[in-house]
């Protein structure tokens, strides 16, 4: 029996506006970096200070913060320096910088409390139902994030009601293809790189417009289970 994997970031889960909410919460205006007074109450700012405050974090975007995302590489967007030491010494690589940010410092802001795209639970359910019922193929969820990522993702999960029966986490994007003969998902290293045999189906966006795939759509939602019964009786035909 085949086999239909769906990627849960960029496909089900929007990742990317809840890490944009993050970043600039931390990096832009931290809510905890207020002004006090000496006896520790919040100072209240006049008109002309919120201004000024205002047009600091508007530059402050400008530096740190390129949109739209038109490219799959977060550093191309979000800016991440080395963090060096008191010594002169890097204590963490712009690598390392963002993945303590995703998977230590807000792994369940960004993993567990970001909200899914319009109706994806509920299409992954009806997907993996139609295939269950009439004995056509088996559904995977599929996912690339490890750690802390993963505890906040269940939560997630359970949040949108998405009722998986399998989930497989791969440690490279290019190993859900492993698990699966048809894959509907975003990432460009997917869809460039298909094995010979099997399907990509691609979820819209900015940043994978350039990629071409059998099949695309803008939404999981709008991808109707008679729809991929239809590519697995022409997958037999052939």
């Amino acid at each position: 029996m085949k086999t239909i994997g769906i990627s849960l970031d960029g496909v089900i889960r929007d990742f990317y506006t809840e890490f944009d909410k993050q970043y600039r919460k931390a990096f832009i205006h931290n809510p905890s970096l207020v002004e006090m007074n000496r006896d520790m109450t919040l100072k209240e700012q006049t008109e002309d200070e919120l201004v000024l405050l205002e047009k600091k974090i508007e530059l402050k975007e400008k530096e740190l913060i390129t949109l739209p995302m038109n490219s799959y590489d977060l550093f191309n967007h979000y800016k991440f320096d080395n963090t060096v030491g008191m010594d002169g010494e890097t204590i963490l690589s712009p690598q390392e910088a963002l993945d303590e940010f995703m998977y230590q410092k807000f792994p369940f802001q960004i993993f567990g409390k970001g909200e899914e795209y319009k109706g994806a639970s509920e299409a992954f359910n009806r997907i993996q139902a139609y295939g269950i019922q009439n004995k056509l193929y088996k559904t995977v969820l599929l996912t690339s994030v490890g750690g802390a990522a993963l505890p906040a993702t269940w939560h997630f999960l359970a949040t949108h009601n998405c009722r998986m029966r399998s989930f497989q986490c791969v440690e490279q994007e290019h190993e859900k293809w492993d698990h699966c003969d048809i894959l509907i998902d975003c990432v460009p290293e997917i869809l460039q790189d298909v094995p010979g045999g099997k399907i990509a189906i691609k979820i819209e966006h900015a940043f994978n417009s350039w990629d071409k795939a059998d099949h695309s759509f803008k939404l999981l939602s709008e991808i109707n289970p008679s729809f991929l019964e239809d590519l697995l009786i022409g997958e037999k035909k052939s």
